[in-house]
């Protein structure tokens, strides 16, 4: 890691540091470790109506330890108190579908400057992952917290393709390759002495192979998430273990499944708990001319979109990887656009029939903006998809924490870690509102709207530094 990183770091810890005089402390100059109280927030939360009317929230040691009506009594312990009268509070965001070694750590930052404090990482350099993960626990890196499945599980055929198409994976790191069932029981068996949290399928050889990984998965209690294989039912996926169903095109389209078919695979989803993560933000590029993503990568100043002066040289490097791919092939933009259209409207009836949606942007492809991906798919959820508001929430929120068994996570009720992100209006009436953050929680550490901004900042100054640097 270059000294250049490690100085953007140290900025970022400052950043933090100056939260001990932001915003509204009564008596005194605060740590960042002492106790405080969030004050005259409705709660948001959408696994819950057990609140009405603004309430006070005591958080110490990154935990809430009270929670009640503003003005009702005096909280124990915390002599800082920080007024967020009128603005609405709801757990902290996930992004349950990036890609953290392609992003790097440099883009961290910006998860928590958009409110998203978990994320789900679907398959890299598990070295690069746990660096990452080491500098966000060491508090030298601004991160959100990260699960992994480190190497993902796919074929030879697939690597070997990988390969030829210069792919820009160290596959040797990022893959391990699986052609037969007694292959999958051992790449398991080694995912597990890695110590990941759960298995990522990438490609499967057969049918045989691919239920194999499911046994092995259910044997030793690890979750099994990824890409189904196109051939094999749905409902049997799920009932055999297959926990989550990436990108939203299986099964496609729903209208080729009879009204029986459906109501089964949807029985069998519900029964086992498995979610679909659509990521309709990742086919938003392929919707789009390339002139699009050229545009993109050459606005290297944010004029077209500010975002695009916070994309990584990492970053740049793998939609350039992209665009080459869309030159050298015949994208037929018009089916992409029906395909998309046709994922979403499915995600909906999903939705209806009671089967878990999760959000998730699949950063690191083009257009998937890393932090504010979610807030994108968000809207896709819901003006594609016509989830409601607050189902849309529930799947940025409580939904994941739920489905990843983190249960501190994902609702705001005393004994949970204070993972909370504090908005101007009310995302279960207007899911845009999550675009306008006043300030960010994560285990307790308070970041206000000056400090967010600053992260950003720091995060676009670092990203011209390296463009402008002699290469």
């Amino acid at each position: 890691m270059s000294s250049r990183f490690w100085r953007r770091s140290w900025r970022v810890v400052q950043l933090l540091a100056a939260l001990s005089t932001a915003a509204g402390c009564a008596s005194r100059v605060c740590s960042p470790n002492d106790p405080y109280v969030l004050s005259g927030m409705i709660i948001a939360d959408p696994s819950t109506e057990d609140y009405s009317g603004p309430q006070d929230l005591e958080i110490a040691d990154g935990v809430i330890v009270s929670i009640a009506p503003t003005g009702a009594r005096q909280t124990q312990g915390a002599n800082c108190r920080y007024s967020y009268e009128g603005a609405y509070a709801v757990p902290g965001l996930w992004d349950m579908h990036i890609h953290a070694a392609k992003i790097g750590p440099e883009s961290m930052p910006l998860y928590i400057a958009n409110g998203v404090t978990s994320v789900r990482d679907m398959g890299g350099d598990l070295a690069q992952i746990r660096n990452i993960q080491a500098m966000i626990n060491r508090g030298d890196l601004l991160g959100p917290r990260i699960f992994t499945p480190g190497p993902m599980l796919d074929t030879r055929e697939s690597v070997e393709r990988a390969i030829a198409e210069k792919s820009g994976d160290d596959h040797s790191k990022t893959r391990i390759i699986v052609d037969g069932p007694q292959e999958a029981k051992t790449a398991v068996a080694a995912l597990q002495n890695m110590g990941v949290d759960f298995v990522k399928i990438r490609e499967t050889k057969d049918a045989q192979t691919y239920e194999a990984i499911l046994a092995a998965g259910r044997e030793a209690q690890m979750q099994i998430a990824g890409h189904p294989r196109w051939d094999y039912p749905p409902a049997e996926a799920a009932r055999r273990g297959q926990a989550s169903f990436e990108h939203g095109f299986y099964p496609f389209p729903l209208s080729s499944l009879s009204a029986d078919a459906r109501n089964a695979l949807f029985s069998a989803l519900r029964e086992s708990g498995a979610a679909h993560v659509p990521t309709l933000t990742a086919w938003k590029g392929f919707t789009l001319p390339i002139s699009v993503l050229e545009a993109a990568l050459a606005d290297e100043i944010g004029a077209r979109d500010p975002r695009n002066a916070l994309l990584t040289q990492d970053l740049r490097a793998n939609w350039r990887e992209y665009l080459t791919e869309w030159r050298d092939s015949k994208r037929n933009i018009e089916g992409w656009r029906e395909a998309l259209a046709t994922a979403a409207q499915d995600m909906s009836e999903f939705r209806r029939a009671g089967v878990t949606v999760l959000v998730g942007s699949d950063a690191a492809v083009p257009f998937a903006y890393p932090g504010s991906g979610v807030a994108d798919e968000m809207t896709m959820l819901y003006n594609l998809a016509g989830l409601s508001p607050r189902d849309v929430l529930a799947a940025a929120t409580t939904a994941p924490a739920a489905f990843m068994g983190a249960e501190r996570l994902g609702r705001i009720a005393v004994g949970m870690t204070a993972d909370i992100v504090i908005l101007d209006r009310d995302p279960r009436i207007d899911v845009s509102a999550i675009r306008n953050i006043s300030a960010v929680i994560k285990a307790g550490q308070l970041y206000d709207r000056a400090t967010l901004d600053g992260v950003i900042a720091d995060v676009k100054s670092s990203v011209a530094t390296v463009s402008n640097s002699p290469q």
